[in-house]
């Protein structure tokens, strides 16, 4: 496994073998000879206020499949200061278990020790 910084807010623990590709606002994941990918986005607050929310994330997921079989997971994890928003995409041929890795990344996503806008998580 290895730790990266898609931004500086929050870092995240991916398999070696992840490709990667940062894209302005999105980064993307994904494994060689898999069609399974992550892409992250994050937003940070600067002010006003946020609800139920403190040192650690609070967390929203749903999974959809789509007509295509497409499986579709959303998820949000969900700060006082912090927004991170992970979408995994798994295509109808490969095992149900080929995004695990991005299932168990998303996980692992933390905010950074050096998050410059509050408190670390």
């Amino acid at each position: 496994m290895k730790d990266l910084q898609p931004t500086e807010s929050y870092q995240i623990s991916l398999p070696d073998d992840v490709v990667q590709e940062f894209d302005e606002d999105v980064s993307s994941f994904w494994r060689p000879h898999s069609g399974t990918a992550l892409q992250l986005s994050s937003r940070v607050r600067t002010s006003g206020p946020q609800v139920n929310a403190d040192w650690c994330p609070n967390i929203a997921a749903a999974t959809y499949t789509k007509s295509n079989g497409w499986v579709w997971t959303h998820a949000y994890l969900v700060w006082q200061d912090l927004v991170v928003y992970a979408t995994i995409m798994r295509p109808p041929d490969e095992d149900p278990n080929s995004d695990a890795w991005a299932l168990e990344a998303v996980k692992s996503i933390r905010k950074t020790v050096g998050h410059p806008y509050g408190l670390v998580g």
